[in-house]
Formats: C-alpha cells, structure tokens, sequence
C-alpha cells in the first residue's frame, strides 16, 4: 500500500506508522471520535484511512436483558 503524503506527514507528527497508532489509540480510547482527536486528524480522515491501511472497524454490541 502506497501512503499519501499527507498520511506520511501525520506519521511523522505522531512518531509511529498509523498502522500502529490507530488500534493502539482505539484500545486506548474506545472510539473512532475521540481517536482522530487524540492522532490531530478530523474524523472523516480517520474513516477513510482505516480501510486503505487495513485496520478493520470494530463494533460492540450492547446486550439489553
């Protein structure tokens, strides 16, 4: 996969490959919103990102009893 420039600039901002920075800040965090905050990227960014880097999106389901 070839990387944008402009993912290429966010790495370097960031300090590791986005392959490695998504899923860490998603486990960290919790949600997609709060992880393009915390990476300095807007959401939709993040969204489009994800697949291209193949970073899978993961979905809890809440169980009501």
């Amino acid at each position: 996969m070839v990387k944008t420039k402009k993912m290429l600039e966010a790495e370097t901002q960031i300090g590791q490959p986005l392959e490695k920075a998504i899923p860490e800040a998603l486990e960290k965090y919790g949600n997609l919103e709060a992880v393009a905050e915390a990476l300095g990227l807007k959401l939709s960014t993040l969204y489009s990102w994800m697949p291209r880097l193949g970073i899978a999106k993961k979905y809890v389901l809440a169980r009501s009893d």
